[in-house]
Formats: structure tokens, C-alpha cells, sequence
């Protein structure tokens, strides 16, 4: 397996930027609204822009197991970044391009790690899991 994540420029079908990495991606998310790859390793989670230049990131203590991107409605111009992790936490970052990412809250929801993030936007919604369990996350925006 990589180490790294490769940028593919779809109109010229050529190889536009790659990024390397210590160890394999576990996540990708791509915004195409703002333009941001967001890339989320063991304990680590990167954002880049549209041209691979790294604009921030954030070290997490235990493992991460799920992220999602919910994206808003039309007049909130920030997106949230749903992150599971190996404990069971669920955390919540928007981006503040002044220092970076800025965690907005966090809940323990399992014992066990969160395996996946569904994000609902239409319904101001994402759906947590972990094994055999969910929870529906309502996000008031």
C-alpha cells in the first residue's frame, strides 16, 4: 500500500501533485466547495488546498477511526469536521484561518471506536456508529 496520496488533474489525465506520508492514509474528504482536501492519518488529520500547499493540521491523541464533513446550509459559510476516534469520541472542529482548527465540542458516545460518520445535511443531521450501535447527531445550524 502508498504512503501517499495522489492528485490527479482530470483535465490533463497527468499526475498534478502527490503528497508522502509516514504511513498510509486511513481517510480522504474533499470539499469542492472550498476547494480542501482533507486527509486524515493515524493521529493526524491535514488539510491542503486545491494546489497540495498545506494549510493546517491537528494531532489527535487516540487513533482515528472515522471523519465526516458536514457542510452547512447556504448562509453558513464554515463546515463543520466530524472526527470518531478509537475511544469513542466524536469531535467537532470548523476551521478558523487564523489558527487553524478550532474544536467546537466532543462527546463520548461509545465505549468501543466510532467505525463510521454519515453526514445528512439536508437534515442537520449525522449518524454516529460504532459495532452495533447508533446515535443520530442533530447539528443546529
Amino acid at each position: 500500500y502508498r504512503k501517499s496520496v495522489i492528485v490527479w488533474n482530470i483535465a490533463t489525465q497527468i499526475r498534478h501533485r502527490e503528497l508522502f506520508y509516514k504511513e498510509k492514509p486511513r481517510f480522504l474528504l474533499y470539499d469542492d466547495f472550498e476547494g480542501i482536501l482533507t486527509v486524515a492519518l493515524q493521529k493526524t488529520i491535514y488539510q491542503y488546498s486545491i494546489n497540495c500547499e498545506e494549510l493546517r493540521s491537528y494531532d489527535f491523541l487516540n487513533d482515528i477511526t472515522s471523519i465526516g464533513l458536514f457542510p452547512g446550509k447556504c448562509s453558513f459559510d464554515r463546515r463543520i469536521l466530524i472526527v470518531g476516534e478509537s475511544d469513542g469520541n466524536v469531535s467537532f472542529f470548523i476551521v478558523n484561518d487564523r489558527f487553524g482548527f478550532s474544536k467546537i465540542g466532543e462527546k463520548k458516545l461509545f465505549k468501543s471506536p466510532v467505525t463510521s460518520i454519515f453526514v445528512d445535511s439536508k437534515q442537520s443531521s449525522a449518524w454516529v456508529s460504532s459495532n452495533k450501535t447508533s446515535f443520530m447527531i442533530y447539528i443546529p445550524i
